[in-house]
């Protein structure tokens, strides 16, 4: 019980019911033990719960789960990276750099800063560091979804991101024509082997 008041304590409050919800029902599942862990997410106040099962849940589970928290996006995940939205017309999760005014979008399977808090301290720091100039060109690698080259691009002449997995570049490029910015690019390399080694289309020119 101990353990459990101090993550309770660090958790978002969005996220504070998600243990007395999750110990009250899943002793009740017909399946409940096919369930290995539940992931959550705060997106800006909605609440996402990924639910990872090592055998098919059937419906009567499912809808018993949302029922106990209605709020909340529950999401299945049957097979690594294999999401299923339980509810019907469920939007994207997504979060907010507000001093910044971008939007980010990312899905369940995206790798993303865990802490909004900090991670809004990180990319302010990120631009105060640098010292960024209008006419400054960029490389960032392990781009992600955008999250720090969103914001570099507002402050420089061209920001290019490389990324090792496809779908994160696919969903950066997304959120760059989100918030409307058009001075980036992004593509897939595998950042493990030195940039002399990444193919000419998709290394920039001002490395």
């Amino acid at each position: 019980m101990g353990s459990e008041m101090c993550i309770r304590d660090r958790l978002s409050p969005a996220l504070t019911s998600v243990f007395s919800i999750l110990q009250q029902q899943l002793p009740k599942l017909q399946q409940g033990s096919a369930i290995t862990h539940v992931e959550a997410l705060d997106a800006d106040g909605q609440v996402y719960l990924i639910v990872r099962h090592i055998r098919p849940l059937p419906d009567s589970d499912q809808q018993a789960l949302i029922k106990a928290w209605p709020e909340a996006i529950w999401i299945g995940e049957a097979e690594p990276e294999l999401y299923q939205h339980w509810q019907v017309g469920t939007a994207e999760p997504c979060y907010q750099l507000p001093a910044l005014g971008l939007k980010l979008k990312f899905s369940a399977a995206d790798f993303i800063q865990v802490n909004q808090g900090i991670n809004q301290q990180m990319v302010q720091q990120a631009l105060n560091w640098l010292n960024l100039q209008p006419d400054d060109q960029l490389l960032e690698l392990y781009c992600g979804i955008g999250n720090f080259s969103l914001a570099l691009a507002q402050r420089v002449k061209w920001v290019h991101g490389l990324e090792g997995v496809t779908t994160m570049v696919q969903r950066a490029e997304a959120n760059a024509e989100l918030n409307g910015l058009t001075n980036l690019s992004f593509s897939q390399a595998d950042l493990h082997l030195s940039l002399i080694h990444i193919s000419e289309p998709t290394r920039p020119l001002y490395i």
